[in-house]
């Protein structure tokens, strides 16, 4: 048995949304009684949907004013005026799953074991309180109220991936064999199946793949801007953009040309590039002298060189 039977499968199942509730039922229009309704308590009106159908509740202007699983209906005759605090059940004809109603731009998520509850959209955990976006099985995905709800993987991998602790918690994709990985390596699962490992270490069978550089899909760009005008430096401000046009992610590093050390020193790993992404190479680099052309260079690699054994992405000047 070699390292790859010490695994231990820990996924992430991904939450469903439910139907997103219409901002307009926060504040329901229901017909005027037509006949008097019940005897209501010194502060509280009454509303009915019938003339034997009635509820008496406190006044509202919005469902933020109710309480518990009441929500704020307004009279037909009067849809402006203030409404009545009533049972959502009661008014909406059927069981809502969030209460309080979810207002604009949220969704009703259904946690699994934990309450449903009504949560923002987000596209990255940097958008959530929480620091947990979990994606949604029909796209997009939702803030999860604790960051636990992503597992022990965060960000939470995508639908089409699994949550593996290998080192260190990390999303990959399911595999059969060596062959559907884009390493080569597929390590079996403690239960069953088998994931794609990003590094070789868990093949140890295996030579590390060779280094696969992306420098010809990848396009840099710099721009000069001089201090006449009103650039920074006394001679001028370089900024440059790289493109990944490679149809898949680049992991990448660039090194800005060093007047210093006359040779391109000044070094930042750009890191993961997604395929049609551009990115920033950088700070702007600020210049009292001009620098040499062009002022930075690049050097990607795909994912197998940067999660390998190999060092393929390097440390020396470029």
């Amino acid at each position: 048995m070699d390292s790859r039977d010490r695994l231990i499968r820990s996924t992430l199942q991904t939450p469903l949304a439910l139907s997103r509730l219409a901002v307009t039922f926060v504040a329901a229009l229901v017909s005027a009684c037509s006949a008097p309704g019940p005897m209501c308590a010194s502060g509280e009106r009454s509303i009915c949907r019938s003339t034997t159908d009635c509820r008496c509740g406190a006044s509202c202007s919005r469902s933020t004013d109710c309480t518990g699983r009441n929500i704020c209906a307004r009279f037909q005759s009067d849809p402006s005026g203030p409404g009545v605090c009533v049972d959502a059940a009661w008014l909406l004809g059927t069981e809502p799953p969030c209460l309080p109603l979810c207002s604009t731009g949220q969704t009703c998520i259904n946690w699994g074991d934990r309450p449903n509850s009504c949560a923002n959209s987000c596209n990255t955990a940097s958008e959530c309180p929480s620091g947990c976006c979990v994606p949604l099985r029909d796209g997009g995905g939702a803030c999860a109220p604790d960051a636990d709800l992503c597992g022990p993987c965060n960000p939470a991998c995508a639908t089409n991936q699994i949550c593996v602790q290998f080192n260190r918690a990390t999303c990959t994709v399911t595999c059969q064999a060596d062959a559907d990985c884009p390493t080569g390596c597929c390590v079996p699962l403690q239960g069953g199946g088998g994931a794609c490992s990003l590094n070789g270490a868990f093949c140890p069978t295996m030579r590390p793949p060779p280094c696969r550089t992306l420098e010809t899909c990848t396009t840099l760009m710099s721009q000069f801007s001089p201090a006449s005008a009103g650039a920074c430096g006394a001679h001028g401000r370089y900024d440059g953009t790289l493109l990944n046009g490679c149809g898949e992610s680049a992991y990448c590093r660039a090194c800005w040309f060093s007047p210093v050390t006359s040779a391109y020193t000044d070094c930042v790993v750009l890191g993961e590039v997604p395929a049609g992404a551009t990115v920033v190479v950088g700070e702007p680099r600020c210049a009292d002298v001009p620098l040499r052309d062009p002022p930075v260079r690049v050097r990607c690699i795909d994912a197998a060189g940067f999660f390998g054994t190999n060092d393929c992405l390097g440390s020396a000047p470029l």
